[in-house]
């Protein structure tokens, strides 16, 4: 591979849908969690379904402002030239 460069590209994608599923996946593990059970006892693709249907647009609310929340401390830190 002599001559080639590589690059390595960044995860392209909405960052609020992702702090959602994020923030669903967090509360459907603690529902298994309390029901006494554990995560591997699911199917993958069930807990997939489960994770869309707890994204609501109240989540979809929250996780906004989390995401612009993040946003504004990294302003922060740049504006301190950190």
């Amino acid at each position: 591979l002599s001559g080639e460069v590589r690059v390595a590209s960044a995860r392209e994608g909405d960052p609020v849908r992702a702090e959602a599923k994020t923030m669903a996946e967090k509360a459907l593990r603690a529902k298994i969690k309390a029901a006494g059970k554990k995560w591997d006892d699911f199917e993958a693709e069930a807990r997939k379904a489960a994770i869309a249907k707890l994204i609501t647009p109240e989540l979809l609310a929250q996780a906004k402002a989390r995401v612009d929340q993040t946003r504004a401390v990294a302003g922060d830190l740049a504006d301190l030239g950190l």
